[in-house]
């Protein structure tokens, strides 16, 4: 089985020992669960549009089961991304990458 964490720099680990919360993570799955490989997919600063752009490259993965994390730079000052164009760039990553295997983790936009 083949699990993708695909996100920002939450799911890259910003500023963190040992590679990050989903790093640690990854590790203590595939410890306990034999035949489970994580395959971590996090860019710090990134939001839904450079998602977008990296998309292929998690697509390729080919995973079973998928998780999503992105929301918090989307909704910074600092990116020019409306709520609709927010939402429309997570249905597009969920529809790329399968709905019926993928799992959406993300704040409000607010």
């Amino acid at each position: 089985m083949k699990i993708t964490i695909f996100g920002d720099s939450i799911t890259n680990g910003f500023g963190m020992d040992e590679g990050g919360s989903s790093n640690i993570l990854a590790r203590l799955i595939e410890k306990k669960k034999s035949g489970v490989e994580v395959v971590l997919h996090g860019m710090n600063g990134d939001d839904t549009y450079g998602a977008l752009l990296r998309l292929k490259y998690v697509v390729e993965e080919a995973a079973d089961l998928n998780f999503v994390f992105f929301g918090a730079n989307d909704a910074s000052p600092y990116h020019l991304i409306r709520p609709w164009e927010f939402q429309e760039n997570l249905l597009r990553i969920v529809s790329e990458l399968g709905k019926q295997k993928t799992v959406l983790v993300t704040p409000p936009f607010l």
